[in-house]
């Protein structure tokens, strides 16, 4: 009976749509943590997208000022009519609700990277370096098949798919950029 009951209580406290519930369980100290950022340290992140139609590169940095962390970079997207070349993400502040969402997401790619959700041909291979005040540098690197962002339930013949609760993607980031070139290129 406690096992079931901490058990739901697991499934309960993972949907929360409050707070992002962080996935890390320990893990190893010496992965990359966007929540762990401090001062003088910049994560850059190169993240590609690859799909049947289309391409896109996202090249991000996130440095901390001021004790948040701010994150600029740019977004091309290739495989579009009238692709006018790389955007700029405008720079922004991240909340605290974001970092641990974004370490979320590395937890699950560490967890689960080259998984085979999906028989689509969408990859994600994202590097993240990450360089310190006095230069030394740690580098960590993924390969993910698209389908890693979301959570299937089959109900009878139905298959759904649900976009990961507590998790925030790279490309989430570059979402209005993307937006912004589709609508341009029609």
């Amino acid at each position: 009976m406690f096992s079931r009951t901490v058990l739901s209580l697991t499934f309960l406290a993972c949907a929360s749509p409050l707070a992002p519930i962080a996935t890390d369980s320990g893990g190893d100290p010496d992965a990359i943590r966007l929540s762990h950022l401090r001062e003088g340290q910049a994560l850059t992140v190169d993240f590609h997208s690859q799909g049947c139609f289309a391409s896109s590169d996202a090249h991000l940095v996130f440095e901390v000022g001021s004790g948040e962390v701010l994150v600029s970079g740019s977004f091309r997207m290739s495989g579009l009519r009238n692709n006018r070349g790389p955007a700029e993400l405008a720079s922004h502040y991240l909340t605290p609700m974001e970092l641990v969402q974004l370490d979320n997401m590395l937890n699950l790619y560490r967890r689960q990277e080259r998984q085979t959700y999906c028989w689509s041909t969408g990859k994600h291979t994202t590097t993240l370096r990450l360089t310190d005040p006095d230069g030394s540098t740690r580098t960590e690197h993924y390969v993910t098949d698209t389908c890693i962002e979301y959570t299937f339930s089959k109900e009878g013949d139905l298959t759904t798919m649900r976009a990961r609760a507590n998790m925030l993607f790279f490309n989430d980031l570059t979402r209005p950029l993307l937006e912004e070139m589709i609508a341009t290129a029609r």
